[in-house]
């Protein structure tokens, strides 16, 4: 527990120097919140020092974000100590979604029927009542790996993609399936295509270039994601 929090600790220190906002008003991150519950994009995001309890275990945390995610979709991130202008506007009116849709009871009530359970289940226990259908971004045992020279990678996307001002942020989400091939893309927001190129031929060619090792979840392949930096 020591080492959590001296861990939390520390990224409260890199926010403070580095802080930056998403939002320049409340309602446009409250509209921003609701647009990414529409689009199924649900994040129960904590802020400040967690109230971290006396028989934390950081193996059944992680099983719980993963069950959460596997079973509802709700992505459990902890944003740090800092809390920027506007981001508890986004938040709060997430957290309300998630309420509405299922009850304010879903991570106690779920907590403590996999608490119950845990320390005596094995992996295959625990990764019988997972959906293994969905994109994992979380809580991976592994990231998705290229096999060859990433160099490759990182040159074809600047090619193709330029940011729009100068970011240490601007990354490409490549998703990457069970077998280890690239099956889609996304693009932050500050980055734009410099090319007419159809998005399935972006696909194929960076296919191309050679193979991917997906990511694993308790030794099981899963539809994962890799992110790429674009400078």
């Amino acid at each position: 527990m020591k080492a959590f929090v001296i861990l939390f600790f520390l990224t409260c220190l890199n926010q403070i120097s580095a802080q930056y906002n998403y939002y320049d008003s409340c309602e446009e991150a409250k509209a921003h919140a609701i647009k990414d519950a529409q689009s199924g994009i649900l994040m129960s995001r904590g802020h400040g020092l967690p109230d971290v309890p006396t028989d934390w275990n950081p193996d059944f945390e992680n099983y719980f974000e993963i069950y959460i995610y596997s079973k509802y979709g709700i992505e459990i991130t902890q944003e740090g100590c800092v809390i920027t202008d506007y981001e508890e506007c986004y938040t709060q009116t997430m957290d309300s979604v998630i309420i509405s849709k299922f009850g304010n009871d879903i991570f106690e009530k779920n907590r403590n029927i996999l608490k119950q359970k845990f320390s005596y289940s094995t992996n295959e226990d625990r990764i019988s009542i997972l959906d293994f259908s969905r994109l994992y971004k979380r809580n991976l045992e592994s990231l998705p790996k290229f096999v060859g020279n990433d160099v490759l990678v990182s040159n074809y996307l600047n090619t193709i993609i330029e940011s729009k001002k100068e970011s240490l942020f601007n990354s490409v989400l490549l998703v990457v399936e069970k077998n280890g091939k690239i099956i889609d893309f996304t693009i932050e927001m500050d980055l734009q295509m410099k090319t007419s190129i159809s998005k399935k031929d972006i696909i194929k060619k960076l296919n191309s270039l050679g193979n991917w090792v997906p990511g694993y979840i308790y030794g099981q392949k899963v539809k994962s994601q890799a992110d790429f930096y674009i400078h």
